[in-house]
Parts: C-alpha cells; sequence; structure tokens
C-alpha cells in the first residue's frame, strides 16, 4: 500500500487555492486523496497491531483527522489543512491512551508518537513517573535502534523554569521541562511516496513500543 503521487498533487493545489470555492470544485479529487490515505492507514493498523494488540480491530474512520480547519481562535483563517494525518491508538484520535501518528503532506510529512501536549493531571504522572523510575526511562531514549531512528525527544513547547514541584538543581530538569514527550521525524516528499514508506512507519511504530508503553503506564 503506498501514498499516490495524485494524493500529493491534490494536497499541493490545495495548499496553493485554499477556499471553499474551489475545494467544492475539486471534491472529486480531495475523495480520492482521502480513500487513498484510508487505506494507507487501514494496513498500518493491521501491520502495527500485530506488536500492539490494543490496536487491533480499530476502525480506521475513528483514526483520521478531518480535512476542516477549526478557525475559530485562530488568526489563520484558511478553511483547510493541506496535509492528512491519523493517531493510532485505543479509541482511535480521541483516545484516552499515546500511540502512533502519521501526516503526509508536500513539505510537512511526519510519523512518530508518544505524548503531545497532554492534560495537566496527564503531564503530572508522566513526570512523575519519569523522576521515579530515570533509568528505565533512558535505557528507552538512548536505545541504539530508537536514537538511530528519531534522535532526541521534540524539543517543543519546552518550559522555561522548572515545573511545579521540581527544583532547578534536578539532575533530569531540562527533561522534566517538556511538555511533550514525542519522538518523530519529518519526511520529505519523496519518502512518503517511495514504495517502502509504510514499511518504514512499521519498522518506527514497532521501536516506539517501549516508550508509549512507558507512557501508558504512567497514567493508568
Amino acid at each position: 500500500m503506498i501514498i499516490e503521487k495524485s494524493t500529493f498533487d491534490f494536497l499541493k493545489a490545495l495548499k496553493k487555492n485554499n477556499d471553499r470555492e474551489w475545494f467544492a470544485k475539486n471534491k472529486d479529487k480531495y475523495e480520492l486523496a482521502k480513500q487513498n490515505f484510508e487505506d494507507f492507514v487501514t494496513e498500518l493498523i493491521k501491520q502495527c497491531a500485530k506488536f500492539d494488540k490494543r490496536i487491533e480491530g480499530l476502525d480506521v474512520k475513528k483514526s483520521i483527522f478531518r480535512i476542516y480547519r477549526d478557525v475559530r481562535f485562530s488568526k489563520n483563517k484558511d478553511p483547510y489543512k493541506s496535509n492528512l494525518s491519523a493517531a493510532i491508538s485505543i479509541g482511535g484520535r480521541k483516545g484516552e491512551g499515546f500511540g502512533f501518528y502519521v501526516q503526509v503532506g508536500p513539505g510537512v510529512s511526519f510519523m512518530g508518537g508518544g505524548a503531545w501536549m497532554p492534560e495537566g493531571d496527564k503531564l503530572k504522572k508522566i513526570r512523575q513517573e519519569i523522576d521515579y523510575n530515570i533509568l528505565d526511562f533512558k535505557d528507552i531514549v538512548n536505545d541504539k535502534k530508537f536514537k538511530k531512528f528519531y534522535g532526541v525527544l521534540m524539543q517543543d513547547h519546552k518550559l522555561v523554569n522548572p515545573p511545579k514541584g521540581y527544583d532547578k538543581t534536578h539532575p533530569e530538569i531540562e527533561l522534566l521541562k517538556l511538555n511533550s514527550f514525542v519522538a518523530g521525524i519529518e519526511m520529505d516528499d519523496a519518502t512518503v511516496l517511495d514504495k517502502n514508506f509504510l514499511k518504514k512507519c512499521v519498522e518506527g511504530y514497532k521501536l516506539l513500543m517501549p516508550f508509549n508503553d512507558f507512557l501508558n503506564t504512567a497514567i493508568a
């Protein structure tokens, strides 16, 4: 299963013509791109369920995000996203647990997983779990295969000051300042359109399992 070039062609055109009138005239092309992505994610779920039994039988429609943007509180009033994305975890995109994420689009493709901007109570529990079991956590993120694939954890939305309850002299304070605990990689268009893209995603998600297990244990 591959991401078709026609899917990228539609997303490129949408980026240049992000308005409702153009979208309505090209709805048939959107439906084809949507179906291609849905088929791709369906196969991803099937392959990942072999090592993550929690997502076995997951409805693909519960995983895929809508292409329509919520512009109520945004300065950017473009009505549509220029990418297609999905969250693969228990319950799909609205699930409680942490799992896998994939996003495809010209110049904005990404795959990875973990806990992106979790709610306050969950974030507190994750930090506490890391503080209590730092050696276990470091074994996971410093694993050679994990580091080769993902590098370091994403540093987006990191706190400037220590979170409440932690002293600035804490040996792991920089890690505990993170507001998201996400491992992921950006990918160029050629990688996404390659016939081995699905295989690459599955490989990366398999490496994420211990990481996600740690995070899910923290909020259990």
